[in-house]
């Protein structure tokens, strides 16, 4: 190495600790401040693309530069929001380092609260994942005739199994033919609602395509907190394979049934945590999350 080159390596040697606090320092917010300044351009000068719906609940990154404001509160820039089932996306423009920037229009009728996203929220996603979304949303709206045909037979004949209390707040997704109404609102079919901490939940049916349906009693004491809409009790959703539940002493309160075994292929592992494929949850999931 000539002389010169030993020089400027030496002098890049001696800042490159400093180089690295500065980028420590302010990193995070050189990041914020360009993907901000994307945004704004995006939005002030859109160009509108493909559209693309969502296949079932996700949490994204709020973009908007003045946030978003649902019934209940504000969500401000780069806090997040779940978007929820059947939701449509569009588009607006791209960024080379932080993907594409859509926009969000929720299905008709289906006004935000709590932590769901409002019309108009932006967050960026990648082209790839947006045409899995879409993928996902051709396939599950495929499936829907036989999900209702599955969850409206276990709700007219439970095969009532082991009963699980729920260890913490977590979203599902309804799975009554004809929504809920918790607290006001209506939640449809296959959108989300949260069962929490002192609730319980029960097998009630299984399909060999889609996994074991669960019945949901609330803790006699649930509150709305504005947060997201609590499940109430009478709720179905689909057990997934990763959620924390263990065994419960006692049947879930409230609920009236007959003393009867576990449905065939739903067992408990040593944790006490509801295990089998579950395969229509753990491939939605997949397919959210770009495996």
């Amino acid at each position: 190495m000539s002389t010169f080159g030993r020089r400027i390596l030496s002098r890049l040697l001696t800042y490159l600790p400093i180089v690295a606090l500065l980028f420590a320092i302010f990193g995070a917010s050189g990041e914020a401040y360009y993907a901000l300044t994307e945004v704004r351009r995006m939005l002030a000068a859109p160009e509108p693309g493909a559209t693309y719906h969502l296949a079932g609940w996700r949490w994204v990154t709020v973009m908007n530069p003045d946030g978003v404001d649902t019934a209940e509160q504000h969500l401000g820039f780069r806090e997040s929001c779940l978007a929820r089932y059947k939701a449509e996306v569009q588009a607006i423009g791209h960024s080379l380092l932080k993907g594409t920037l859509v926009t969000l229009r929720n299905p008709e009728g289906r006004a935000a609260t709590g932590v769901l996203c409002p019309d108009g929220t932006a967050f960026f996603s990648s082209e790839g994942e947006l045409a899995r979304w879409q993928a996902a949303f051709q396939q599950r709206l495929a499936q829907e005739a036989d999900l209702v045909a599955f969850a409206q037979g276990a709700l007219d004949r439970p095969a009532w199994g082991t009963a699980l209390a729920v260890q913490q707040w977590d979203w599902v997704e309804v799975m009554n033919p004809g929504g809920i109404t918790a607290f006001g609102y209506d939640v449809e079919f296959l959108e989300t609602c949260a069962i929490d901490a002192g609730g319980a939940a029960q097998a009630i049916g299984q399909d060999g395509r889609f996994g074991t349906l669960a019945y949901y009693t609330a803790d006699p004491g649930l509150t709305f907190e504005g947060i997201g809409i609590p499940c109430p009790t009478g709720t179905v959703f689909v057990l997934e394979s990763d959620r924390s539940f263990r065994v419960a002493g006692n049947p879930p309160r409230g609920a009236v049934h007959p003393a009867a075994a576990a449905p065939a292929g739903l067992s408990l592992n040593a944790t006490g945590s509801a295990h089998r494929g579950f395969k229509l949850a753990d491939q939605v999931r997949r397919q959210r999350r770009g495996a």
